[in-house]
């Protein structure tokens, strides 16, 4: 058999069940300085099923959770700084993706039994941003800190609570011993919103945030800069946020599975 070949599995060897435990990382319009980035990271986990095809390609589906952080202060940028908004989001994610081995991957061979891999997926998940302001934390989307809450005035409609992903990565396994397997794992995703941190665009006039359902809580926590500068910048129409790029994260870490035999 040429060596580029896919060599097929026997059937009692094609499952895996697994969890992994690790990190996640947000990339959006809240952006730490790379060198504070490991101040934003949170944990992150999960269980998985993986499927191999064949040794060149494997079918896996995730269940995912991980928080996902970002702070302002953390910024170099001096707007950032002086804009001093933040986020956490907790997020549920149901992911599918296909594996691309480099090497042939054979659990229970002596020869063929680690490769790294390229990943190729979707991701489906529920999100949940939130601020903290006096001591606790509350939930962003029913405020609609951008003007949701009046979309004839601002043009901005209420984003959804779930969404979807494209997700690109890759990774490392390698066979232990008896069907035990262990991998490193990284998984980028690129969401379909931008407000997986609950900004976007414009500011929007305090009065008119003011003047909707917890308008006070809104307008408190629409623009934060006055905590720093002692005056709010958050002049109606200038920017926020930037809704050109959407948001994006990524998790990452240790798996660990077993080849479910006959």
């Amino acid at each position: 058999m040429p060596p580029l070949m896919a060599q097929q599995l026997p059937m009692s060897e094609k499952s895996e069940i697994g969890f992994w435990i690790g990190g996640a990382g947000f990339h959006g319009d809240i952006i730490p300085s790379l060198e504070n980035y490991h101040r934003a990271l949170r944990p992150a986990g999960g269980v998985y099923y993986r499927y191999n095809i064949d040794s060149r390609l494997a079918w896996k589906t995730s269940l995912n959770t991980g928080i996902l952080y970002g702070h302002d202060e953390l910024a170099d940028n001096p707007f950032h700084r002086v804009r001093n908004l933040h986020f956490r989001n907790h997020i549920m994610e149901l992911a599918t993706q296909f594996e691309f081995n480099f090497f042939k991957f054979i659990t229970n061979s002596h020869k063929d039994r680690f490769t790294p891999y390229l990943l190729l997926g979707v991701s489906g998940f529920l999100h949940n941003p939130q601020a903290e302001y006096d001591g606790e934390w509350h939930n962003l989307q029913p405020l609609g800190t951008e003007g949701q809450q009046f979309p004839d005035y601002s043009g901005v409609k209420p984003y959804g609570l779930f969404q979807m992903a494209a997700l690109v990565g890759g990774g490392f396994k390698f066979n232990v011993r008896k069907g035990f397997n262990i991998g490193l794992e990284v998984g980028y995703r690129s969401a379909y919103t931008d407000y997986l941190d609950d900004i976007s665009g414009t500011y929007v006039d305090a009065g008119v945030l003011a003047s909707g359902q917890n308008g006070a809580l809104a307008s408190a926590l629409a623009d934060r800069s006055a905590d720093v500068v002692g005056e709010p910048i958050g002049v109606e129409g200038k920017q926020r946020g930037n809704s050109v790029n959407n948001d994006a994260f990524w998790f990452g870490g240790l798996q660990i599975s077993y080849t479910i035999r006959n």
